[in-house]
């Protein structure tokens, strides 16, 4: 009850009004012209997020750099992989003709005894 009491003996001395300040400013955003403006170059005024840009863009170059260094090796890698299976197969081949030849070598030697024994 005392406080109603007081708020309206305070409200008849001095009227409600809005609260008095500064106005604020709209901001302005007019746009900065370079008479030697480069594609190359970026104009970001704030300088550690424009050191941020280029530390990202610098790791970025560094890994692609890096993953075709690790394709280039992979593929020459994969290439004397081949040369060597190559090389293997061709040995390989090389035993199993001589082996074939043998054989066939055998057989026919074989055939021949059978057919002078039938001469015979």
């Amino acid at each position: 009850m005392l406080q109603i009491k007081f708020c309206k003996e305070k409200r008849t001395k001095t009227p409600l009004r809005m609260q008095q300040h500064r106005p604020i400013p709209i901001a302005q955003h007019l746009p900065k012209f370079e008479k030697a403006y480069s594609m190359d170059r970026h104009y970001d005024p704030d300088h550690e997020r424009a050191q941020q840009h280029k530390l990202e863009s610098q790791v970025k170059k560094e890994k692609k750099g890096a993953l075709r260094e690790l394709r280039k090796d992979n593929q020459f890698i994969a290439r004397e992989r081949a040369k060597e299976r190559k090389h293997k197969d061709e040995e390989y081949n090389k035993m199993v003709k001589g082996v074939m030849t043998i054989l066939e070598g055998e057989q026919s030697e074989l055939k021949r005894l059978e057919r002078e024994n039938k001469k015979h």
